[in-house]
Formats: C-alpha cells, sequence, structure tokens
C-alpha cells in the first residue's frame, strides 16, 4: 500500500468518525510540489483537527488546532497522534496496526 492509499484510508475512516460530532472538511490540499505532502482539515463548532502526510520525513500527523499565535503570526497545532511511514515494514498487520493507533488517539482526544 502507498502512502498516497493509506492516506486515502485514513481521511475515510477519521472523517466516518468525526462525521458523527458534527465534523465537515473544511480545506484539502495535496501540493505535489511539496515532495507529495499533503492535508485534509475537519472542523466543527467547537474543534479544528487535521490529518497531514509529510511526505519529506514520511510521517502521517493527526492534529488539533490551538490557536493563532499573535507574537509569532501562525497558526498553533498540538499533536494528537504521529507515526512514521516505513514503507518496506507495509502488510496487512501493519496497515490494521497503523489505522488503529490512529482510530484510538482520535477517540481519546475528542472523548467519542
Amino acid at each position: 500500500m502507498t502512502s498516497n492509499e493509506l492516506f486515502n484510508l485514513l481521511k475515510t475512516e477519521i472523517h466516518s468518525i468525526l462525521f458523527l460530532s458534527g465534523y465537515e472538511i473544511i480545506e484539502e490540499q495535496y501540493p505535489p510540489e511539496f515532495f507529495g505532502s499533503r492535508y485534509i482539515t475537519f472542523s466543527n463548532a467547537n474543534s479544528v483537527i487535521r490529518l497531514v502526510w509529510d511526505g519529506k520525513e514520511s510521517y502521517f500527523i493527526l492534529e488539533e488546532y490551538i490557536g493563532f499565535n499573535e507574537i509569532l503570526k501562525i497558526n498553533e497545532w498540538s499533536d494528537i497522534e504521529t507515526m512514521k511511514y516505513v514503507k518496506e515494514e507495509v502488510d496487512d498487520k501493519y496497515i490494521e496496526n497503523f489505522i488503529n493507533q490512529f482510530i484510538a488517539s482520535l477517540l481519546k482526544s475528542t472523548n467519542n
């Protein structure tokens, strides 16, 4: 399974859980000039959660928006889960564990 396929699988799983709490997809970016990196952002009335694929470093990151830093003039995010994608280790068990870890962390962070 490629990183792109895993991203799409994670996106589907995460969206199905967040949808139940009123989250909607508000943004999706896939700029090919950035090492294949991409992200999708979900939001409801109380929270913003983003799934990121860091193509340069090969990490999947699930994060929650914590606010705008007035001093640095940047949006700040807090990691919910970060996992390295190791292409050489990918098999069905690897994918199952990967998804289960992300879902468990998401559920813990959103108290679902």
